[in-house]
Formats: C-alpha cells, sequence, structure tokens
C-alpha cells in the first residue's frame, strides 16, 4: 500500500492467497455460449407469465401494479440473475517461472469468437506471470494466453477454451451508468478462499480521478485515470471482476479502494467507456493506440498563472517534432479551453477527451493567448 496525496491509502485488489487441491482439466474443448437471455427482462418476463399478467390493449407494454410484486419475487430475481453472472466470473491465477503463486485476482468473460471465451482483468493482476489459470470454481481451471495488457489503463484481456458452462457478459452503454444505481461485484477475495464472492451497492460517482501507476518509481503514483466510485464491498483478490448492473451488464472493472481509518465504502471501478476502447485496441493490434499533443501542461485551477481564465490547462513546454510543434499555432503560455467544441475544465478532463482519438486524426483546439481567443488543428501524433 502507498499513500495517495489527499486521497488517504490505496489499496490494489489483487489477492496473494492460494491454498491446495488444484486439478488439471481435461482438454478442454471449444463450445459456444448457451446462455442468452440473462437479464431482469427475462426475469420479469417469467414472473408475468407465472402470474397470468397481460397487457393493457390500449397500451404498447405491461401494466403492472408495483403492489404484486412481493420482497420475494425481488429477492427470486436477484438470485436467478446472480446465479446466470456467477458463469461469467472467473478466478485468475499468476503464476511465475517455477510454477509458484504469486498471486490471484479475478476476471468476467465478455466475448466468445472463433473457439475461444475472452475475458478482461487487471494489468496488476498478471503483471510478470509466465503462465495464467483461470478458475471456474475453487478447483477447476484452464490455462488463459494474454492477449495483451495496457499498464496505463491497468486492464488485460485474456481467451481460453473450455468445456465447461460460461455465460458471455454484455458491456452496458457508457451513459446507462449513472450515480445512484444499484451495481453488484463479484469476485474472489481473499485468494479463492471466498471464490465469487457477491456484493451489492451504489455508484457514488462516475468522474473521479484517481491516481492508478507510479511513472517515476518514486512511491506516488502520478498517472491518473477516470474511474467509477462506488460502495459495494471490494478486497484483494476482487482486482479485475466485475460490477454489474441490474440488466446483468458489465458496468465497471474493479482496480482499487482508499484504505483509511476514516474512509468507509469507497471502491473504484474502471468504467466502461475505457473498457471498450482498451479492449478494442488490445484485440485489434496487441497494444492501446493512445494519441498524444507533444506538449507538457498544467491544470490553470492549481497553478500560478496570470490569467483571468479559470478553466482549462495551460502550454508549460512543447516537445520538438510533436504533434504540437509540427501541426498547429499553439505556443508555450496559451491556455487550452476547448477541444472539438468540447469545454476543457483541467487536466485530467482533457487526458479523459483525448483518450477517445486515435494518432492520425485531426481535431480543431480552442485556446486564449493573452486574454484573446484563438482555434487551432492540431493533427495528433502517437
Amino acid at each position: 500500500m502507498r499513500k495517495l496525496l489527499l486521497l488517504g491509502l490505496v489499496m490494489l485488489l489483487s489477492g496473494c492467497a492460494y491454498f491446495e487441491g488444484f486439478q488439471v482439466l481435461e482438454e478442454p474443448i471449444t463450445r459456444s455460449s448457451e446462455l442468452t437471455e440473462t437479464d431482469v427482462n427475462r426475469l420479469i418476463q417469467q414472473y408475468i407469465s407465472a402470474n397470468n399478467l397481460v397487457p393493457d390493449s390500449d397500451q404498447t407494454g405491461l401494466n403492472i401494479d408495483a403492489s404484486q410484486i412481493t420482497i420475494e419475487d425481488l429477492d427470486e430475481l436477484t438470485m436467478d440473475l446472480v446465479d446466470i453472472l456467477k458463469l461469467s466470473v472467473l478466478g485468475v491465477l499468476n503464476k511465475g517461472p517455477l510454477g509458484d503463486r504469486s498471486g490471484t485476482g479475478s476476471a468476467v468473460v465478455y466475448d466468445f469468437s472463433d473457439g475461444f471465451y475472452y475475458a478482461i482483468t487487471n494489468n496488476h493482476v498478471i503483471e510478470s506471470a509466465t503462465t495464467i489459470e483461470v478458475f471456474f470454481n475453487e478447483v477447476d481451471f484452464a490455462v488463459a494466453e494474454l492477449v495483451g495488457t495496457d499498464p496505463e489503463s491497468d486492464l488485460a484481456v485474456l481467451r481460453f477454451q473450455t468445456n465447461r458452462n460460461v455465460f458471455v457478459a454484455p458491456i452496458a452503454p457508457y451513459e446507462s451508468v449513472r450515480p445512484g444505481q444499484i451495481i453488484i461485484a463479484i469476485g474472489s477475495p481473499s485468494g479463492f478462499n471466498y471464490f465469487n464472492s457477491v456484493t451489492m451497492g451504489m455508484i457514488s460517482g462516475t468522474d473521479r480521478f484517481v491516481g492508478i501507476s507510479d511513472s517515476t518509481g518514486d512511491g506516488f503514483r502520478d498517472i491518473f485515470q477516470k474511474m467509477l466510485q462506488h460502495d459495494a464491498a471490494i478486497n484483494p483478490g476482487n482486482s479485475g471482476g466485475p460490477i454489474f448492473n441490474l440488466k446483468g451488464e458489465i458496468a465497471g472493472i474493479n482496480t482499487l479502494k482508499l484504505v483509511d481509518s476514516t474512509i468507509e465504502g469507497m471502491g473504484f471501478s474502471i468504467p466502461v467507456d475505457i473498457i471498450e476502447r482498451v479492449v478494442s485496441d488490445l484485440t485489434e493490434f496487441g497494444e492501446v493506440q493512445r494519441a498524444r499533443l507533444g506538449v507538457f501542461v498544467g491544470d490553470v485551477r492549481f497553478a500560478n498563472v496570470e490569467t483571468l481564465i479559470s478553466r482549462g490547462v495551460f502550454i508549460s513546454d512543447i516537445i520538438e517534432g510533436g504533434a504540437v510543434d509540427t501541426t498547429s499555432d499553439l505556443q508555450i503560455g496559451d491556455i487550452i479551453t476547448h477541444m472539438d467544441g468540447v469545454r476543457i475544465d483541467g487536466l485530467y478532463m482533457l487526458k479523459d477527451i483525448l483518450f477517445q482519438y486515435r494518432p492520425g486524426q485531426s481535431v480543431l483546439f480552442g485556446y486564449d493567448r493573452d486574454g484573446e481567443s484563438r482555434e487551432t488543428t492540431v493533427i495528433l501524433g502517437k
């Protein structure tokens, strides 16, 4: 654990517990997922059919009296949903060159293609692994192949083959994930001693920027990323495991939590817009295609800069031969205020928006120079 400035202690959620008794499966065979209709809507339809509820002839949907649905019904819906979702969540074992157990975590299956299941986990769960095993319960596993990994976002993609029942969980639309939404976390805290533990909570915020990496090795996290904040209980071993919405969709990937005597229930998950971009690039290219500006910038709000602008980022230096230097009119001291018409409030927002673009794309930047608003085009670099 390392101190995170202003945020107390941060704990990455990979575990290191291990117990004996693992058994190797027979040679796995490929199969497609047999489970397709798995969200709450299907379960509600079952409830409707079982209770002989019929649609109003004058309306397109069902006119259901909420008083007809009891706590017991809701319990059944949730339990049925969890039973299905557990089939998509895996335990992950990181093994070193001598077969030593280096750590454990979790993963979630999001795709089946060309005879392989594809799963998302955290980079820090499988980092430096010689062999990666994915577990379907406490003892049954298959060896997984690393498709690609991205330390900057702390995400990795694995693929494997198996003859077991595996559910492919869909990824939720980004705009559907909102504060106040009820979520279910599934993972294996404390190694596999508590395999596929289920907890429930609520999304507290969708735009928290949290330090996830230490680029200089000085013990402080200086690479920040947008996160979902939630209060579902997560612990070491939950890393790489999902949070689901009540439709059975992946709403985020757990990666860390804040740990301090004055803090309770502050877990963080990687949001689906970052997940989809990273997973797509790792699958297609083996690495994430990030666009670069070739500048050093600072947040106007927290810097000693003489300006009337209260939001934006100022350019403190320009890298020779970089995108800004070779394709734009931007200069040191300019304050970037907009990117393709979107207002830039600060450094983290600039990084988050820039992540949506690829190298070679042209972007219109709005900026302030000595109190005058201007625009220029930048062809983004690698």
